[in-house]
């Protein structure tokens, strides 16, 4: 478990369980190595606030990719990621995602539709072209 400031809870239940970790306050670079090589981005969310930036470097440079509905509400990224609604659903949706290989035609669909949307040149002519 990546993040910061994790409540005292978090802390007590991740000592637990022996093979969870839970790493606080760490760097970019960090963050950007363990997306990299995690089997599985979960990416729980209790505010559908827009689109969030640890969503799009999941799928981007991520594998596979387990979030509830608020972090994809509005987003159109629903079918690249495993959305479930409840923990227990959450959990199946992982253990599926760890016998399973992130390759292939589904990570080419993945990148084809976040490169259309997200792609910084086509995205900053379009801005031109309004501004025009």
């Amino acid at each position: 478990i990546a993040g910061s400031n994790a409540s005292a809870e978090l802390r007590r239940d991740v000592a637990r369980v022996p093979n969870v970790e839970l790493r606080e306050n760490i760097g970019t670079d960090e963050i950007h190595r363990l997306v990299r090589e995690a089997q599985v981005n979960v990416l729980p969310t209790f505010q559908a606030t827009g689109i969030k930036l640890k969503l799009l470097l999941c799928l981007f440079t991520g594998r596979h990719v387990v979030c509830n509905p608020p972090m994809v509400e509005g987003t159109g990224l629903e079918e690249l990621c495993r959305v479930q609604s409840d923990a227990p659903r959450m959990r199946l949706a992982i253990q599926a995602c760890m016998g399973k290989p992130a390759n292939g035609a589904t990570l080419e669909k993945r990148l084809a539709v976040l490169e259309e949307r997200f792609d910084n040149r086509r995205n900053a002519e379009a801005i031109l072209r309004l501004l025009r």
